[in-house]
């Protein structure tokens, strides 16, 4: 607490990756200092942002926006690789360019988001409404369950503001985008001038069967949308229900034989 007061005091953000080298002794482990900061910003009613405490971020943004605060410019553009997303509550203005839609990716093996990665889209929707917000999630039962942190939220960060975008649409992948795929090979010979291309295949050979945990995991999620899921969330229940069915799941780069994402891509957003 003295530490949050600290930053509160002195106007500036502190993460819980420094708070647990302030006595790395005392707090064994990083996963008891998060745990200590979630709970007492919800025993204070309030997140962990009003402390003064954030995590250090593990989300990536890449694209043609400009990201402003008092004392600093990110060029989102301006890395290959994309750029850390910042703090959410330390971006004062920021820039769309010719931004036409964002797009939420399940990747890099980070597993569900954090939580400056979800109050950042949500201020990316709050700063423009009109435009469009998809996900692009692996096709298994935790891809989906990162696609619901975004637009539920979780229960963990009930307490925290500003941290959902409940018109995110789902763009893929679904089964229907693994049922078949065009393979981009010549139907007829080396002519690589031709715009032939193969019949559509199936892509079912490049999933997996689903494990005994994913199975469980399903059902479970299956529930809970039965319980207290919306109207969008139908989508994501029938998807549930055809996995169980077919017994797979399977990546997102299953839905292209080479794995290159970006004629897929182009299909599906081109029409927005």
């Amino acid at each position: 607490m003295q530490l949050s007061l600290s930053a509160l005091t002195e106007g500036r953000l502190i993460t819980k990756r420094n708070i647990y080298y302030q006595d790395t002794d005392l707090f064994k482990r990083q996963s008891i200092v998060d745990n200590l900061v979630d709970d007492l910003a919800f025993t204070l009613g309030l997140g962990r942002e009003d402390l003064g405490i954030v995590a250090a971020s593990k989300g990536l943004v890449s694209g043609p926006i400009i990201m402003r605060s008092r004392t600093s410019e990110i060029d989102a553009a301006s890395s290959e690789h994309g750029a850390l997303i910042p703090s959410a509550r330390t971006i004062s203005e920021i820039d769309f360019g010719p931004a036409q839609w964002v797009l939420v990716i399940e990747k890099e093996g980070k597993g569900y988001p954090d939580l400056n990665t979800k109050q950042f889209v949500h201020l990316l929707h709050t700063a423009k409404p009109e435009l469009p917000i998809f996900a692009l999630v692996d096709f298994d039962c935790y891809g989906i369950a990162i696609m619901r942190c975004y637009s539920h939220g979780t229960r963990g960060h009930a307490h925290e503001k500003a941290t959902t975008v409940p018109n995110m649409q789902w763009l893929g992948v679904k089964s229907d985008d693994l049922a078949f795929r065009q393979d981009a090979t010549p139907s007829h010979g080396p002519d690589i001038n031709s715009s032939e291309t193969r019949p559509r295949a199936s892509t079912f050979e490049s999933s997996s069967t689903l494990t005994l945990r994913d199975r469980t995991r399903a059902i479970n999620m299956i529930k809970e949308i039965e319980e207290d899921g919306t109207e969008n969330d139908r989508d994501c229940r029938r998807e549930l229900q055809v996995m169980l069915f077919l017994g797979i799941k399977a990546e997102i780069q299953a839905v292209d034989n080479t794995g290159d994402m970006s004629r897929w891509l182009d299909e599906h957003l081109g029409t927005f």
